[in-house]
C-alpha cells in the first residue's frame, strides 16, 4: 500500500512540476496611454508585473523630474484556463508633462527573490498644442 501512495505523489509532483516551477519567474512590461502628448494633457504610464505576481514589491519608478507623478490605481488579473494558470497587477500612473520637449521615461525596476526586473525605456513628445500631430 505504501508503495501505491508513493507512486501517486510522484505522479502529481511530475504532473505540477512545470507549474511550479514556472511560478517563480515573473515579467515586467511598461506602456504608456500615448507616447505625444500637448504640455499639461495627462497620460497614463502603466507597469504590469505577470507569472506569480504574490508578494512582489510595487516598482521603483525612474527618475521623472519632467514631469508631475500622480498614482492612479492597480488592477489585477488571474486566469485558469485549460490547465493553465495565469496572474498579472498592473500599476496605473498620470503623468503630466510640465514643458515642451522629447523625454525618456527610464526602466521601472522590481527587486524580487534576488534579482532584479525591469521595462524597457519608453519615449514620450510632448508638444505645444499648435504642435501637435493628428492622426
Amino acid at each position: 500500500m505504501l508503495k501505491k501512495t508513493g507512486k501517486y505523489i510522484i505522479a502529481l509532483i511530475l504532473l505540477f512540476a512545470p507549474f511550479i516551477l514556472n511560478a517563480q519567474d515573473i515579467t515586467v512590461e511598461a506602456s504608456v496611454s500615448s507616447t505625444e502628448v500637448e504640455v499639461g494633457e495627462q497620460f497614463t504610464y502603466s507597469v504590469t508585473v505577470s507569472g506569480n505576481v504574490a508578494n512582489v514589491p510595487r516598482p521603483q519608478l525612474p527618475a521623472l523630474p519632467d514631469f508631475k507623478v500622480y498614482s492612479a490605481g492597480t488592477s489585477s488579473s488571474f486566469q485558469f484556463i485549460n490547465g493553465a494558470i495565469s496572474s498579472s497587477i498592473t500599476y496605473n500612473y498620470a503623468l503630466i508633462p510640465l514643458k515642451q520637449g522629447t523625454f525618456t521615461i527610464g526602466a521601472a525596476k522590481i527587486e524580487f527573490k534576488g534579482k532584479v526586473y525591469q521595462t524597457q525605456p519608453i519615449t514620450i513628445k510632448a508638444v505645444s498644442y499648435t504642435h501637435l500631430t493628428l492622426p
